[in-house]
């Protein structure tokens, strides 16, 4: 049996609208154009981390390979570790 195709309603989700009435200009860079944004807050930067190192976790564990908590905390490998591989960005102190 096949799927018929339904038709998409469009949908506008409410920090799409509250976006728009705040700044319609806003809302068109955002969703329209879908310029990346110039500021990504701190909150989000580390959610974006938490939210990385438990989906490498999981992965790892799938595979039937669980990580040691330094993979998981520190994907990026020791200061050491980078100043070898040449991608430091930090800096020090």
């Amino acid at each position: 049996m096949l799927v018929p195709d339904i038709p998409r309603r469009p949908h506008v989700s409410f920090t799409q609208l509250d976006t728009y009435l705040r700044c319609p200009l806003r809302y068109r860079f955002a969703y329209v154009d879908r310029l990346p944004p110039e500021f990504v807050p701190a909150s989000l930067a580390f959610g974006s981390g938490i939210h990385g190192a438990i989906g490498f976790l999981l992965r790892q564990v799938k595979k039937g390979q669980p990580p040691r908590a330094h993979e998981v905390f520190n994907p990026l490998g020791s200061r050491e570790d980078q100043e070898r591989r040449g991608s430091s960005r930090l800096p020090h102190g």
